[in-house]
């Protein structure tokens, strides 16, 4: 995994999700612990290993209910909690994930990190901002994609098409149709959080980490899917 160039105790790293690449993200803790964000199936690697030794992990977060691929791997070498939005719950549960609780209830003692649950939405995605005044960044999982090229895959660029993610910074056409329950209420709630809150990066689910012009990027590819 990458530890973050401007950020302290931040490090994240790509894993297979099915055929998408997916991105993890570890946040050391003030006690010296770690909370995973949406761990993958490569858990057992030595690089994630190395790391979970010097950082035991304390906590988990499922970032939305379809990213809990790498949860009970977790699980089965850190007798930890999973943290997830309310919304997600009962979807969770149908996994065999332990000890899920309500993200509300999670307490980093890193004055620089705060979790938002966007309102408006059923998949139960999960904000995480973390850094200073001078650098923040935000981690969002399936909210905004950005691929950069459509996967040249038969198979996947058909579901790429359908899905509408790529290529650029955007809004799935699946995230609204299986993750927004009012359109109204999601758009205000989103557009009044990065109204309150700069970020100068983005560190998406899938594809690249944007970095700059968060806000327009945001407000533009809501424009292009009615939000």
């Amino acid at each position: 995994m990458q530890k973050h160039n401007n950020i302290e105790g931040l490090f994240y790293g790509n894993y297979q999700a099915g055929a998408l690449i997916a991105r993890q993200s570890l946040i050391i803790d003030s006690d010296q612990q770690s909370i995973i964000i949406s761990p993958g199936t490569n858990f057992a690697s030595q690089e994630v290993q190395n790391l979970v030794k010097l950082y035991p992990i304390k906590a988990i977060i499922a970032p939305n209910s379809y990213h809990n691929m790498g949860v009970s791997l977790v699980q089965k070498q850190f007798d930890v909690p999973c943290y997830a939005a309310e919304c997600g719950l009962a979807r969770l549960s149908k996994f065999p994930i332990k000890k899920l609780t309500n993200i509300n209830q999670l307490k980093f003692l890193r004055e620089d990190v705060q979790v938002f649950v966007p309102d408006g939405q059923k998949m139960g995605e999960s904000w995480i901002a973390l850094g200073q005044d001078t650098y923040r960044t935000l981690i969002v999982t399936d909210a905004f994609f950005n691929l950069k090229e459509v996967n040249k895959q038969f198979l996947m660029k058909i579901l790429t098409k359908l899905a509408d993610n790529a290529p650029g910074f955007k809004v799935s056409r699946l995230f609204v149709l299986i993750g927004v329950q009012d359109k109204k209420v999601y758009s205000k709630s989103v557009r009044d959080y990065f109204k309150k809150n700069l970020f100068q990066e983005m560190i998406v689910a899938h594809g690249e980490i944007q970095v700059d012009q968060i806000a327009q990027l945001v407000d533009q590819s809501m424009l292009e899917r009615a939000l």
